[in-house]
């Protein structure tokens, strides 16, 4: 859409540059990492949790796969601490399974050509993130839904 262009163009008579527009609508990203320091990382609580549910069928019956995922390194001080002396920030959960995906493309572990993170292969992706200091505990549900007609029924 040329948000990015730096030459002025004119909008009704105006000169504005588009990557000047853009900058003053969108927000600014965070640089809370940046001022982080070991003080600051022992006052943090982040804690959560992210589900995951996938729904389809397998054989003709309908499922549903639903992976939990808790994270709760804000109370377990060591582990910020771990984070930070090893990366100099506790915010890591988003640059760092990119690097192990990279990391896994440039090994060869995945085909050639446009790929997206649901093709890597879980098992080798989770090892990588826990081989970097970020394990993870995961709770999968498989749910199988029945549907009993009233002709199903037998006495």
């Amino acid at each position: 859409m040329g948000f990015a262009d730096d030459k002025p163009i004119d909008v009704q008579g105006l000169k504005v540059v588009p990557r000047d527009v853009l900058m003053k609508l969108v927000k600014r990203p965070g640089n809370k990492f940046l001022e982080e320091n070991e003080q600051t990382i022992l006052q943090s609580d982040l804690t959560g949790i992210m589900d995951i549910s996938v729904d389809g069928e397998r054989a003709g019956e309908r499922l549903s796969h639903i992976i939990s995922y808790r994270f709760s390194d804000g109370p377990n001080k060591e582990r910020q601490r771990q984070l930070f002396n090893a990366y100099g920030t506790t915010l890591v959960h988003v640059a760092l399974p990119a690097l192990v995906g990279a990391k896994m493309c440039v090994k060869g572990e995945v085909a050639s050509g446009v790929i997206s993170p649901d093709s890597l292969d879980p098992y080798k992706f989770f090892k990588g993130m826990a081989e970097r200091g970020v394990p993870f505990g995961i709770d999968e549900k498989i749910i199988k839904h029945t549907v009993i007609k009233a002709g199903d029924i037998h006495d």
